[in-house]
């Protein structure tokens, strides 16, 4: 993303991994993967649905370590 295209608002993280892009897609995209890393310190995810079809949803719930939990969902994106 450049100055140009990012909103005045966005926040933008970026990171480098040392490991091979197959993995780094699986790790996004495959529920088993995403549910052992996704998430702070001390939370876990036992939801992770994940549709990568154009239009499909990805939901995903969260579990605090006081026990509550929180849903959210996403939209995969569509072309325009």
């Amino acid at each position: 993303m450049t100055e140009s295209t990012a909103s005045e608002d966005a926040v933008v993280i970026e990171r480098t991994f040392e490991a091979p892009v197959d993995l780094i897609w699986k790790m996004w995209t495959d529920p088993e993967h995403f549910k052992k890393w996704y998430g702070p310190q001390g939370f876990s995810i036992p939801v992770a649905d994940m549709d990568l079809s154009v239009g499909g949803k990805r939901l995903v719930g969260m579990a605090s370590p006081d026990g509550s939990r929180k849903m959210f969902s996403m939209s995969s994106m569509v072309p325009p």
